[in-house]
């Protein structure tokens, strides 16, 4: 019974990171695309920009914090359970634990940085924390240096990670 539980915790908990790793998988680090000259001959690309098509940004906003909310939500539950297990191992206890207070730090920290990125003008975002990184998507018409760098300061400041680890997402 606990090995099927823990199978549904790292189950679970690979679905998010595999489900962050998808949204992102053809963005480049917001670094490397900063640093990019693009030559005379070329007209400058855009690289991590996305653009919304069925429908309105603002339901994208709303329904991504509901997925990743609802997530959250199955994760914890199956790590409730196994604490609550009077059964479970130390060590079993001890990783869910540690997974959940990964969680409530992870949540604090995105509803932090899409309160403070939407004071500082950027309207709706959405941030996802996870273990490789952070990713924050937004509604942006094309983002200048300036505006990356609001965007990069609290983030790097909340999360401890570097520009490498952070890539932003505009949605049009």
């Amino acid at each position: 019974m606990i090995r099927k539980r823990q199978f549904v915790v790292v189950a679970l908990c690979l679905l998010i990171v595999a489900g962050a790793y998808l949204t992102n998988k053809n963005n480049t680090p917001v670094q490397s695309v900063m640093n990019q000259e693009p030559s005379p001959s070329e007209t400058p690309k855009l690289y991590g920009e996305a653009q919304f098509v069925n429908g309105e940004a603002e339901h994208y906003f709303s329904q991504a914090k509901i997925n990743r909310d609802q997530a959250r939500g199955e994760a914890l539950d199956l790590l409730r359970e196994v604490t609550e297990n009077t059964e479970a191992n130390p060590e079993d206890l001890e990783k869910a634990v540690q997974s959940m207070a990964r969680i409530a730090t992870a949540t604090e920290q995105e509803s932090k940085l899409e309160n403070e990125l939407k004071a500082k003008g950027f309207g709706d975002a959405v941030v996802f924390i996870t273990d490789a990184g952070v990713t924050v998507t937004l509604s942006s018409q094309g983002l200048k240096e300036e505006e990356l760098a609001k965007i990069l300061s609290p983030v790097m400041a909340e999360t401890g990670l570097g520009a490498d680890k952070i890539k932003i997402i505009e949605i049009k």
